[in-house]
């Protein structure tokens, strides 16, 4: 008897099988003992649990139909990413809430920000330190098989005001108030004559 498990590693106690729709494993001998056995719709397992003739701790609840290297696994298609901040419009803050969604369950999340490398996310984050400029944002996962998504690339621009500078207002001030003061005094010395 051959059988193959490609997400077992322990083969020596149950289960036998990840379950529906992962399966179990491929047995030499699971059709000639269970001829009646029929395809679940189109999964590549068998609907007739497989028990060993040996020994009755061996039950594989879902036995695959053909070894696992010629076993049909269907195509999935690549996580779907929306990025809703930032959106395609001008922030007056260096700092600007990243949110999104994806589609499936994932193993990595991440960024790249103004064409750099990826950086590595848990979760919808804030953007911080962001110069003034052009900048843009793109959103990556990575599902549970495998298959990398992208969101679509996010074009937004920071323009942080200048703030006013203060030593400037105090400066204009400071020279207003010496000539009002200087010119005061001119005028009560005239008064005075």
């Amino acid at each position: 008897m051959i059988f193959s498990f490609p997400q077992r590693t322990n083969a020596t106690s149950p289960p036998w099988d990840n379950g529906y729709p992962s399966g179990g494993n491929y047995w030499s001998d699971y059709i000639s003992r269970n001829p009646n056995a029929r395809e679940i719709g189109n999964s590549g397992i068998g609907n007739t649990p497989y028990v060993s003739s040996t020994t009755s701790s061996v039950v594989d609840r879902y036995p695959l139909l053909e070894p696992f290297d010629t076993f049909y696994m269907p195509e999935t298609a690549a996580p779907r990413i929306s990025l809703s901040s930032p959106l395609s419009q001008t922030y007056n803050e260096s700092s600007v809430s990243l949110v999104f969604t994806v589609d499936v369950p994932v193993n990595w999340i991440g960024h790249s920000l103004d064409g750099k490398d990826n950086m590595t996310i848990a979760r919808n984050t804030t953007l911080t330190g962001l110069a003034n400029g052009n900048h843009n944002i793109t959103i990556y996962a990575t599902d549970e098989a495998g298959k990398i998504g992208a969101s679509e690339t996010t074009y937004f621009t920071v323009n942080v005001p200048e703030p006013f500078p203060a030593l400037a207002v105090a400066g204009v001030a400071g020279a207003s108030a010496i000539l009002t003061i200087a010119g005061l005094v001119v005028y009560l010395k005239k008064c005075k004559h």
